[in-house]
This record gives structure tokens, C-alpha cells and sequence, in this order.
């Protein structure tokens, strides 16, 4: 069988398998040339001693499409006819037989976003994403044994108390006031807000896994506010939020939550005026905008749209 060895040739003496069975729709052809240029050409194109393709047809669209010249390849040639064309089906199909520990690859995925890396370059969605860290987050597997939750006991926090947890500053407050953030920052300014607000609906018959859970209601927005009560409810609530964002550098993130499963990112700029766009689970995904400029108040419109800003 001999050793392998990688070969740099032109990517015009590659040849495509004819009758090649795999297909590389668009989408998956960027993700690999996306790949390619934060990796490098790390997985070599496997080719027999014609030069023609066994293993790497995606690999080859992705590097026409960045323009690549040369590329690296691994020539086999003691296969037979026979052998190379089900290689070629054993390489794609015996892969697809491994599977996923979802606990390891969800502490994985966490890593890499704390460390700022665009997970999307895995090849694994957003939404899949979401749906994996969530169920981590509602699994109780212990794997390790060091699980130690204490048994529940009364509420001790009341308004106005603030948690030092190391790094982490926890408030218990009213989140319609400036003072509330005032403590909870003190004196610094967030370049991330994260908040989901009361959808002004009932918790009773609406939250809960079916019935199987009880929650409390809201103490604001939890059914019994006028659609123009509960437009003031946001806009005081957003207003709240402009003054602890941070300005510069020239973006700060907020997510907003809408729905149970849609959220609203926001772009806050120094122009003082915030963009918001949508992204659901539905083509029709809940939109807002509110723009707050120095010589104005805030303005807040909702509503639904098709169509993204």
C-alpha cells in the first residue's frame, strides 16, 4: 500500500468524479470555503493516479471559489476500479454512522463563544446551537458527581440588595429605574444587555410545561395592562436601558426578547439611535424600532413584518 504523501497541484488538474453520488449545495460550499480561510486547506483532496476525485469534491468547489490556484492532495493508486467507487461512497456514508456526546460538544460550543470565536465555522447553526446549550442547561446528568444543589429554602433577597458573586454583581431591584442600574454598575456602563421583559400576557394557562409547572405571576405586564399602557411600560423600560450602554467603541449588543421564540437584536450606535431586526423560528417575525435622539424622547413601534431591517 505505501506511504502517503501530500502532493500541492493545480486546482485545473483536478478532475470531478462523473457519476460523483454527493451533492454540495451552496450553503455548505460557503461554509467550507469559510472554513478554509480561518483553518487553512487542512484536509487534503484524495485523488487516484489520473488525478480524478475519490474524496473531496466540496473541498474542490470551495477552493474555485476562493480563487486557490494550488491545492494540497493525496494520490491513492493501488486501489482497483472496483474499490475507488466504493471508497468514494464509504467516505461520505461511514461518517455520517458516527454520533454526537451532546454534553462534551455543548461544554465545547460554550468555550468557544466565551472565547469569542464564530461557532457558525463548526459547520453547526445557530438554532441548533440554541437548542443544544439549552438542553445542557435543562439536564441533570451529574456525569462527574460534583453536583451539590442545596434544598430549597425561603427567599432572603429583598428590593434593594446587591449579591457580590466574585467578578459578578447580582441587583434585586426595579428594572423601570435608573438608580437600579446605578447600583448594580456603579459608575461603569454594559457593552451587552440582555433582557426579556413581561410579554404583557398571563403566566397562568400560558407558562408552565403544560400545567406541570407553577410560576408566579408578574408584578407588571402579566395581562392587565392596555396596549398603550403597555407600549409606556417599554418605552420607560428602554429608556431605562440607553444611558448604562456603552458607547464606544462604536456597536453595543442588546437582546430583547419578544416572544417565547423570537428575539430582537439591537445595534446601539453613537448616533444615539437604536436599529432593531428579527430572528424567529417563522418567516413573520416580530419587529421594533426605537430611535433616541439628544433632542428627543423615545420612540417605540411594534409590530409584524416579513421582511427584516
Amino acid at each position: 500500500m505505501g506511504n502517503l504523501s501530500i502532493t500541492y497541484v493545480d486546482t485545473s488538474s483536478i478532475k470531478p468524479y462523473a457519476r460523483n453520488a454527493r451533492n454540495h449545495p451552496r450553503r455548505q460550499v460557503n461554509l467550507i470555503a469559510a472554513a478554509m480561510q480561518e483553518f487553512g486547506f487542512t484536509n487534503p483532496i484524495i485523488t487516484d493516479e489520473n488525478g480524478e476525485i475519490i474524496a473531496g469534491h466540496g473541498r474542490l468547489q470551495a477552493a474555485k471559489q476562493l480563487g486557490l490556484t494550488t491545492i494540497p492532495t493525496v494520490q491513492i493508486g493501488h486501489l482497483s476500479r472496483t474499490q475507488k467507487r466504493a471508497l468514494r461512497l464509504a467516505d461520505n456514508r461511514l461518517a455520517e454512522k458516527a454520533g454526537w456526546d451532546l454534553e462534551i460538544l455543548a461544554v465545547e460550543l460554550q468555550d468557544l463563544q466565551a472565547d469569542g470565536f464564530e461557532v457558525e465555522l463548526t459547520g453547526f447553526e445557530t438554532s441548533y446551537i440554541d437548542v443544544i446549550l439549552d438542553a445542557a442547561a435543562n439536564k441533570k446528568s451529574d456525569r462527574h458527581g460534583d453536583d451539590n444543589i442545596p434544598a430549597a429554602g425561603p427567599a432572603v433577597t429583598q428590593a434593594g440588595d446587591l449579591w457580590q458573586l466574585g467578578a459578578h454583581r447580582i441587583f434585586c431591584g426595579n428594572a423601570l429605574e435608573g438608580t437600579s442600574y446605578d447600583n448594580l454598575l456603579d459608575g461603569r456602563k454594559a457593552s451587552l444587555i440582555f433582557t426579556d421583559p413581561p410579554y404583557n400576557v398571563t403566566i397562568g394557562g400560558n407558562v408552565g410545561g403544560k400545567g406541570e409547572i407553577h410560576h408566579r405571576e408578574f408584578a407588571m405586564g402579566s395581562g392587565e395592562m392596555t396596549p398603550a399602557a403597555f407600549t409606556g411600560f417599554l418605552k420607560k423600560l428602554f429608556s431605562s436601558l440607553w444611558p448604562i450602554a456603552e458607547t464606544a467603541p462604536s456597536t453595543t449588543r442588546a437582546w430583547t426578547g419578544v416572544t417565547c421564540r423570537k428575539f430582537l437584536r439591537r445595534d446601539i450606535r453613537s448616533t444615539r439611535s437604536l436599529r432593531t431586526f428579527a430572528s424567529g423560528t417563522s418567516p413573520t417575525a416580530a419587529w421594533a424600532l426605537f430611535t433616541a435622539p439628544s433632542t428627543a424622547g423615545v420612540r417605540l413601534e411594534i409590530g409584524n413584518s416579513a421582511s427584516r431591517e
